[in-house]
C-alpha cells in the first residue's frame, strides 16, 4: 500500500467503482475454478446496481471498507460483519470478502485492508474471525500466511456447480490485525 492510499468506509457513489473490482478482480481469481459462462455474464454495470442497494442498506450485508489511491480511486474493498451460521466454523466476526483489483496487487493493499477489517470486528465485539473461501483459489495462501487456521471444509453449490469452500479461523482478531499490519507475514 502507498502512502497517499486511504482505506476508509464505502459510500453509496462507490458502487461503480467496487463493480469494476469485483467483475475484475473475479474473472481473474476465479478463471478456470467458477464455470466461463458465469464469469463471461458478469458485468460492471450488474454488479454495480447490486453494490448500490448493498451500500443503502449496510446492515444487511456487513460493513464495506476500499481502498482509495489518489489518482485512480477505489482499487480494492473488503466487507465483513457477524460470522454467518456453520456448525464447522466457530468464531464471531467474518471477513466475507476482500478483493484488491488485479493492476494494484502485491503492493500490500490486501493486508492494510484485512487490518482495517479486523479493526472494525474488534469494535463491534468480535473478538474472533474467519473467512470462507475456494478450496483451488491460489489465494487462500494469504489467509494462511497471516495465521489463520484451517478449520472446515465445507461443499457449497454455486453457479451450477458443487464447490469446496474452506474456512480459516484467527482465535484473536487482534492478533490478525496487527500482524497484517507487519511487513512480512509470519
Amino acid at each position: 500500500m502507498t502512502v497517499n492510499d486511504h482505506i476508509r468506509l464505502a459510500r453509496r457513489d462507490d458502487a461503480a467503482a467496487i463493480a469494476r473490482v469485483h467483475v475484475t478482480a473475479w474473472q481473474d481469481t476465479y478463471a478456470g475454478l467458477l464455470p466461463d459462462p458465469y464469469l463471461i455474464r458478469m458485468s460492471e454495470a450488474s454488479t454495480a446496481a447490486r453494490w448500490r442497494a448493498t451500500l443503502a442498506w449496510p446492515a444487511r450485508r456487513g460493513s464495506t471498507y476500499v481502498v482509495d489511491q489518489p489518482g485512480r480511486g477505489v482499487v480494492g474493498y473488503g466487507t465483513c460483519g457477524p460470522c454467518r451460521a456453520s456448525p464447522a466454523v466457530k468464531a464471531e466476526g467474518e471477513i466475507y470478502e476482500l478483493y484488491v483489483h488485479p493492476e494494484a496487487q502485491g503492493q500490500g493493499r490486501g493486508r492494510a485492508l484485512i487490518a482495517r477489517l479486523a479493526e472494525h470486528l474488534l469494535a463491534g465485539r468480535k473478538a474472533s474471525a474467519c473467512v470462507r473461501v475456494l478450496e483451488l483459489n491460489p489465494g487462500r495462501w494469504f489467509y494462511h500466511a497471516l495465521g489463520g487456521r484451517l478449520s472446515a471444509h465445507e461443499q457449497i453449490r454455486f453457479a451450477g456447480e458443487w464447490l469446496t469452500q474452506v474456512a480459516y479461523v484467527w482465535p484473536d482478531a487482534a492478533a490478525l490485525g496487527r500482524l497484517a499490519q507487519t511487513s512480512e507475514p509470519r
